[in-house]
């Protein structure tokens, strides 16, 4: 069970540093509006990221090791969309007005 969660973490976390690598790229911004980076590292502070990920041991291993990760490097915080398998939404969704 430890494997699967530690697999799970390090999946998550390799996605995530893939999404920081390729949204700090060094390309010309001469058109785009005022672009400007911090020197702290923390160039996504107030923005926030939407996140759609399974609820359950998913949601679990991404809020505990990948979000606070992503969150220290970018300053951006984590808006999250919950998805559930179709058996676990079922009565969710019947009950819902």
């Amino acid at each position: 069970m430890k494997a699967k969660k530690l697999l799970s973490a390090v999946v998550c976390l390799s996605m995530m540093m893939g999404l920081v690598a390729c949204g700090n790229s060094q390309n010309d911004h001469s058109g785009d509006k005022d672009v400007t980076l911090n020197s702290n590292g923390k160039d996504y502070v107030g923005q926030s990221v939407v996140v759609q990920v399974w609820g359950g041991t998913y949601e679990e291993t991404f809020k505990k090791y990948a979000a606070p990760i992503f969150e220290e490097l970018t300053g951006a915080t984590i808006e999250y969309v919950i998805l559930y398998p179709l058996p676990t939404a079922r009565p969710i969704l019947m009950n819902h007005p």
